[in-house]
């Protein structure tokens, strides 16, 4: 007699494929090899994916792959064509074509604006159905925040995934409070982070996606909603914001429009992700300290 399978069990293998797309995505990323790796049959995890992320499985994998490549194009020197390979597209003509459809703009004017050094800006109006881009014609000014280069270790954190816009996550740090909390995972040297995988300026607010994070040890077993995954160690640029969380928005900015360019450093293939060094149940909002991570080659 085969053992029921639970919705816990149905949610764990489906986070565990989130994670494996993201991290996988210039791998040949079929919905044969992840239904394998989910261990449902193919036929049962394209509508299981479906159902509970809202997207097929390869429209997901593809807006993964495009958001991927505002990145690559703004600050790398790949040719469109290389992007667009990496993208899994086989010509620069399918490539625009997807990606204008997507964000509402041909890569080749935000990397031509990238090449006159303009500072570039990617907004949405989804009200109208497609994001739109403005380049800004100012100089790039000097960075004011706290910036550092550090190599960190690997971080494990248990997570609970959020889908919708970025405010709303809150919802899920209490979830993950809830259930780490009454289990004695959490300790003052718990640290709190969260990873961001969508640009809220160029992806629907219903679609942005994060990880309300929790540290915990290596041999953490996951449970219920509860996922577990790890930070990838290596080198950031560490970036320290003190102020309100309604100013990290601008501190990004800052960092990918001011600092990074005149840096010398490429980004690396992977999300930034955010440390909060205090609370803002027993601290004043100007008083918030945020370090932003964002990875280094």
């Amino acid at each position: 007699m085969n053992k029921a399978i639970t919705q816990e069990e149905y949610q764990q293998r489906i986070l565990t494929i989130l994670i494996h797309i993201q991290h996988n995505l210039d791998a040949d990323l079929t919905t044969e090899s992840l239904a394998e790796l989910s261990c449902f049959s193919p036929y049962h995890f394209h509508r299981i994916f479906t159902s509970i992320t809202g997207e097929t499985v390869q429209a997901y994998v593809r807006r993964c792959r495009l958001q991927r490549s505002i990145q690559q194009l703004a600050y790398t020197d790949q040719t469109i064509l290389e992007i667009a390979l990496a993208a899994h597209y086989n010509t620069h003509e399918s490539y625009t074509r997807a990606f204008t459809q997507q964000f509402g703009f041909a890569p080749s004017f935000l990397r031509k604006a990238r090449d006159r050094n303009e500072n570039i800006r990617v907004t949405s109006n989804f009200d109208e159905g497609q994001p739109s881009l403005s380049s800004i014609k100012l100089p790039i000014t000097e960075s004011q925040m706290d910036i550092q280069i550090k190599t960190i270790d690997p971080i494990p954190v248990a997570f609970i995934r959020n889908v919708g816009p970025y405010q709303t996550i809150t919802k899920a740090y209490e979830k993950l409070f809830m259930a780490m909390s009454p289990k004695g995972f959490l300790n003052d040297s718990t640290k709190v982070l969260s990873i961001g995988y969508d640009d809220p300026g160029t992806t629907p607010p219903e679609k942005i996606r994060a990880d309300a994070c929790f540290s915990v040890s290596e041999n953490f077993e996951p449970f219920g909603e509860v996922g577990y995954q790890v930070v990838p160690g290596g080198k950031y640029a560490v970036a320290t914001h003190v102020g309100s969380y309604d100013g990290l928005k601008d501190a990004y900015r800052e960092l990918y429009g001011s600092w990074l360019p005149k840096s010398g450093h490429t980004p690396r293939d992977q999300a930034p992700f955010e440390v909060y060094v205090n609370s803002p149940q027993d601290t004043a909002p100007e008083d918030l300290i945020t370090e932003i991570h964002l990875p280094l080659a």
